[in-house]
């Protein structure tokens, strides 16, 4: 489970900003709070809506979230010594290119508080840690710290840190996070780390549906699942079939282009995909009922996104994982995404439930029906460009009965575009027309 994650001089973001999944002590809508049992009456949020206008900010927080995650599981096995980490610092500002990016993460592994961060040039890592709290005191698991590039790095141990040190330093490049070099060399303590963010923290990607037809073709509950998910969204899907087709003979590989399947002849000749039908109930010429299948590519794009959303969202309740999406509410109704995230409220999942985190800009969704205030989040941009993200429960006067869809799209809490009045016409310009000159 994640409990915040801080990110500094990275996109959009030019000061230390930080998405907090800890529950306030504000009483409402407890259904949608974890408990936690260390500390004795901690709470962490089972989600997070990010809104605000566009280019504020919103993806970006998505953005350093996923690239925490990719580097730490891949810093080890890509790149050489020579190699750019894809770190951007904040560009409006020149003074901030000379200053690292910096992120820290703080989770939980079977009920114990981790924290992990780094800062990092484009060349070197200047520092990384890892703390544990097992009595809700910080623990030094490992603190690494280099001044400059030419500089040799400097590491710190403490005493709870099993394994090996020296030959763990000595084949850590400058630009590869140690916590990823210990976990590939098998320390225990490193690898429960990088699992959990290779295993705990998901992210909805461009072909999720992939993600839900694996999912229902490995597990038969799964599907059922699904399926159930499917009907109560009331979509008119009856049932789901799914064969395993090989490659050649794929609806996907006839549109491919001729040098790609040329490649794909020759490296993945016994290669297979998954081919989704959705069986619909239609009417024979007799009225009777009968059973007409059609093609994923047939149905509606909301369809295919909720399906896709389905699968990532029934194995999250259901691990008790941390999902991120960006625009959840994309070629969505209001309804199926309010459905959505009643399932993530009602604690519908196994012994610890799951977490969502996502962008949105349907206003609909902004109830406090739905919602508590510290789980409504906004980013706004500064007159310097630079994001800043902050919470409705910290917002001053907003009150737990507020219609807060009207209050946002009014601009009561900011993070809305800024729309300028009038309508552009380019005759009013002859610069602004070929061949004509003021």
């Amino acid at each position: 489970m994640l409990i915040e994650f801080t990110v500094d001089n990275f996109l959009s973001f030019r000061d230390r900003t930080t998405l907090s999944m800890a529950g306030s002590p504000d009483r409402s809508h407890m259904e949608n709070l974890i408990t936690l049992p260390i500390p004795k009456g901690s709470r962490l949020l089972r989600s997070a809506a990010i809104y605000g206008a566009n280019a504020s900010g919103k993806s970006n927080l998505i953005k350093a979230i996923r690239f925490v995650k990719r580097f730490v599981m891949n810093s080890s096995r890509e790149g050489q010594r020579d190699s750019i980490i894809e770190v951007i610092p904040f560009k409006l500002d020149r003074s901030y290119a000379s200053r690292p990016s910096s992120f820290e993460v703080m989770f939980l592994i079977d009920g114990k508080r981790y924290s992990y961060g780094f800062s990092a040039y484009p060349r070197y890592i200047s520092s990384e840690f890892l703390y544990s709290y097992p009595k809700g005191q910080r623990r030094l698991l490992f603190e690494r710290t280099q001044a400059s590039e030419d500089d040799l790095p400097f590491y710190k141990f403490g005493s709870h840190w099993q394994g090996d040190k020296k030959p763990l330093e000595n084949v850590t490049r400058k630009n590869a996070l140690f916590l990823s070099v210990a976990s590939q060399f098998n320390n225990l303590l490193c690898g429960n780390v990088t699992d959990w963010f290779s295993r705990t923290l998901r992210f909805v990607g461009s072909v999720a549906h992939e993600h839900t037809k694996i999912s229902i073709h490995e597990n038969e509950y799964n599907r059922f699942c699904v399926l159930q998910l499917l009907k109560h969204a009331d979509l008119a899907i009856k049932d789901l079939k799914l064969d395993s087709v090989p490659l050649k003979n794929s609806k996907q590989y006839e549109k491919l282009p001729d040098e790609v399947k040329r490649i794909v002849s020759e490296k993945e000749q016994d290669a297979f995909l998954l081919e989704l039908t959705t069986i619909h109930e239609g009417i024979a010429e007799d009225g009777s009922r009968i059973d007409v299948p059609f093609g994923f590519d047939e149905e509606s794009d909301g369809t295919k996104q909720y399906f896709g959303l389905a699968g990532h969202c029934f194995d999250t309740l259901y691990s008790g994982c941390t999902l991120v999406i960006d625009e959840l509410d994309s070629h969505l109704h209001p309804l199926l995404t309010k459905e959505i995230l009643r399932r993530f409220h009602s604690g519908q999942s196994g012994a610890s439930g799951g977490q969502i985190i996502f962008t949105a800009h349907d206003a609909a969704l902004l109830d406090l029906d739905i919602f508590r205030r510290d789980q409504i989040w906004f980013t706004a941009k500064d007159e310097g460009g630079a994001t800043s993200l902050y919470s409705l429960y910290e917002f001053k006067g907003a009150r737990k009965d507020e219609n807060i869809s009207r209050g946002y799209l009014a601009g009561r809490y900011g993070a809305i575009p800024f729309v300028y009045p009038g309508t552009f016409d380019p005759s009013c310009d002859s610069t602004s027309q070929p061949g004509k000159q003021s």
